[in-house]
């Protein structure tokens, strides 16, 4: 991304690069946070991307409607398939959280290659294999 648009003192900048920017006299700091706003649009579209490709909505919404019916069970009523469920489902949620952590630090480093898939949390085989059943 070489070019944002922005705001400052009162002014837009439109399309400006952070070159043009500095000479246009835009505080560094300022320059900071409109590329790294911008970039953030940009990096949480390819964690959705990420997270989808790997179990699509239709996908996830059956995940928790199925874990919920097993955690809606005892845990003494919940068969061995129940508690792997249940097990494998809240594996997936943290992958998933730890998959949005990773946006900010990712939209923050202009440097950093957030398509990349070194750049994000790899997602555990448990959690392929669950969404391989649905």
């Amino acid at each position: 991304m070489d070019n944002v648009t922005f705001e400052h003192a009162g002014l837009t900048y439109a399309n400006f690069s952070a070159e043009d920017a500095r000479a246009a006299g835009v505080p560094e700091e300022v320059i900071a946070e409109a590329f790294t706003r911008s970039r953030h649009g940009d990096v949480r579209a390819e964690c959705r991307r990420r997270i989808y490709a790997v179990a699509s909505a239709e996908t996830q919404i059956n995940l928790a409607a199925a874990a919920a019916l097993a955690s809606a069970k005892t845990a003494e009523a919940r068969s061995t398939e129940d508690t792997a469920l249940l097990v494998a489902f809240a594996t997936s949620v943290q992958w998933i959280a730890d998959m949005r952590g990773t946006i900010d630090s990712l939209a923050a480093d202009r440097q950093s290659d957030f398509l990349a898939g070194s750049s994000w949390p790899v997602c555990p085989q448990a959690v392929s294999d669950l969404v391989e059943q649905f």
